[in-house]
């Protein structure tokens, strides 16, 4: 499973993207679920979500991009350590925790930043946390096609 660094980059890429598209959906599904929940309130009405899905494509999606560039040399490191381990499934497992840390990471620049310590009772920490580190592992997928093919094809 040998690495090369545009592999690491192009894996980046689409973990980043993939980050982006679940925020969106998680977007669309949490107004969906609030308007069926509290159909009056103005809040779970679905005509802020072009709103929110606009301020998440924008935040969301420039923080991950912050992230993601931040997080290249330690994916690079992780990928060179992984080299020759053969185990698809020891992947999928370190990869997921990396995605894991950058979420919990994240939430804690944030809660750090906007002096919040309330926001690891909410939602968005396990949200975070399972979005990055589904995000790194569709990622890391996408990037290694040819590695695992390689390694199909040896066994």
């Amino acid at each position: 499973m040998a690495v090369t660094r545009a592999e690491v980059v192009h894996g980046g890429f689409v973990a980043w993207l993939a980050f982006v598209a679940l925020l969106e959906i998680t977007l669309v599904a949490a107004f969906l679920v609030a308007t069926v929940v509290t159909p009056h309130s103005d809040f779970s009405s679905l005509g802020f979500l072009p709103a929110a899905l606009l301020y998440g494509a924008v935040f969301g999606g420039g923080v991950s991009l912050v992230v993601e560039l931040i997080g290249l040399p330690v994916a690079w490191l992780v990928a060179r350590g992984m080299a020759g381990v053969r185990s698809i499934r020891a992947h999928v497992a370190v990869y997921a925790a990396l995605g894991a840390g950058v979420g919990l990471a994240v939430t804690g620049v944030f809660a750090f930043l906007s002096g919040s310590a309330s926001i690891w009772w909410s939602p968005f920490p396990p949200l975070a946390v399972a979005l990055s580190a589904a995000s790194v592992v569709f990622g890391w997928w996408r990037a290694s096609r040819a590695a695992r093919w390689a390694l199909a094809a040896r066994t």
